[in-house]
């Protein structure tokens, strides 16, 4: 399988299978976020932000500017791609930190299973996926530059 279609489907997971659950992860947890302490509550709030912003991007303008660069040589930019992976990288990194701010927060208190768990799956797969990703698109990018 080429580089295109893993990336490509890479897209589709994050769109059809990544993104829905942590929008389920993040209403589910809104509902427990009155119950936070202040600091907790805002690192909440700004995760939630943070997320909902990278969403955004990535369906408004990443997905379909990588699809487009990706699937026809004539629209390739190497500036833009480069752009775009330093943006991912930082918004990734952004997602970690605020993570790890909000689970300090909460690990003096009692933690639900809902709050373990998320812990756990944004860790786990939903930065894991982002990572393959970017893995890919760099991957893409040095067989781009060197052809």
């Amino acid at each position: 399988m080429g580089i295109q279609l893993q990336i490509e489907q890479d897209i589709d997971t994050l769109l059809l299978q990544t993104y829905p659950k942590a929008h389920k992860y993040f209403v589910h947890l809104s509902t427990l976020a009155d119950g936070y302490a202040e600091d907790a509550k805002s690192q909440f709030v700004e995760l939630k932000n943070e997320f909902n912003s990278l969403f955004l991007y990535d369906i408004k303008l990443v997905f379909p500017g990588l699809i487009s660069a990706i699937s026809n040589r004539n629209t390739y930019q190497k500036i833009d791609i480069i752009t775009v992976l330093t943006f991912l990288r930082k918004k990734d990194e952004k997602l970690m930190e605020l993570l790890l701010l909000f689970k300090q927060q909460m690990l003096p208190v009692s933690v639900s299973s809902l709050e373990f768990d998320f812990f756990n799956w944004f860790e786990q797969e939903f930065i894991l996926q982002r990572n393959n990703l970017n893995i890919k698109l760099n991957q893409w990018v040095k067989e781009k530059m060197s052809a």
